[in-house]
């Protein structure tokens, strides 16, 4: 990465949240597993994330078609929402968002 004298920077990655248990079976672990998952999703967003400007909790909505010549939609394709004329792969300085599509 590059940086103009004085510059700041800063990104966040995550959060992320690793749970191990211990138990009697595998699948009690797996329900202990999904019963954590909803108490951490009911304390969603976590406080530390307000006011963070570098994990905006406020996002928009982003809808539309995808349309290729031929109009086939290619196996496990992605989107990608960041800065325009800029190669993705090697920014690194700003946000993207990708989702995959189903």
């Amino acid at each position: 990465m590059q940086f103009a004298e004085g510059e700041s920077w800063e990104k966040l990655y995550g959060p992320c949240f690793i749970y191990v248990n211990s138990g009697t079976s595998n699948a009690q672990m797996w329900a202990d597993a999904k019963a954590q998952l909803e108490l951490e999703k009911a304390k969603w967003p976590y406080t530390w994330l307000n006011n963070n400007a570098n994990y905006p909790l406020d996002r928009a909505t982003v809808t539309g078609d995808l349309q290729l010549a031929g109009g086939s939609l290619p196996a496990n394709a992605w989107v990608i929402l960041g800065p325009t004329n800029t190669d993705w792969q090697w920014r690194v300085k700003s946000i993207y968002f990708g989702h995959k599509l189903i």
